[in-house]
């Protein structure tokens, strides 16, 4: 594992972490959302 592997996982696990935090003492709110997508005229 490089050192740039290491800070990207450890910043997006602190920020991963601090977002839960947030989320459990009501600082920013939890939404579900549903995205769906119609696709036509699609060829393979």
């Amino acid at each position: 594992m490089n050192n740039d592997d290491f800070w990207k996982g450890l910043f997006g696990s602190v920020g991963n972490n601090l977002a839960m935090i947030s989320a459990s003492c009501n600082v920013v709110n939890e939404y579900e959302i549903t995205i769906n997508f119609k696709i036509e005229n699609w060829e393979v």
